[in-house]
């Protein structure tokens, strides 16, 4: 099977909201990075076949290993959130989320939120009041004190690593 390029996964998310949108709402939204699905039910976020230098995109496997990354990741602070990853299979034009078949890409599932309730926008209709700020000033330090560090003699910080 050749590489999706990005014309390919245009194509794909396309068909997936298109079949999507058969059961109800399928609202998508565009990063640089990401193409994201959101449905009633569930959020789904392909990752774009690109490589920007500082993030490389561009396999089918280097996608499924930075979906399992982002779920491995982001789980430590939204565990209800970040639920899992599943193939994409059938064709571009077909696609099947989690169907038979060989995976032609992967996703992460997640479950959709209140988009109003996002801090940047609470933030914006002055709706946090300095003790939620310091409350989740807290959670992110305690989240920070508490991660695993690289060790003094890794590779990790140095220069030519950044």
């Amino acid at each position: 099977m050749k590489e999706l390029v990005l014309a390919d996964h245009l194509c794909l998310v396309e068909n997936l909201k298109k079949s999507l949108a058969q059961q109800g709402k399928a609202e998508l939204i565009e990063t640089h990075i990401s193409s994201v699905i959101v449905t009633d039910s569930w959020v789904y976020k392909l990752k774009k076949p690109v490589n920007l230098g500082f993030l490389d995109f561009s396999s089918l496997d280097k996608r499924h290993f930075y979906c399992d990354e982002e779920i491995r990741l982001n789980k430590r602070l939204s565990p209800g959130l970040y639920l899992d990853v599943l193939p994409i299979s059938g064709s571009i034009q077909y696609p099947e989320i989690n169907g038979p078949g060989q995976a032609i890409d992967y996703l992460v599932r997640m479950r959709p939120f209140a988009q109003q309730n996002q801090l940047d926008r609470l933030l914006q209709r002055h709706e946090l009041d300095p003790r939620q700020m310091s409350e989740f000033a807290r959670y992110i330090a305690e989240f920070h004190l508490s991660a695993a560090m690289a060790p003094d003699n890794s590779h990790f910080g140095t220069a030519d690593a950044i």
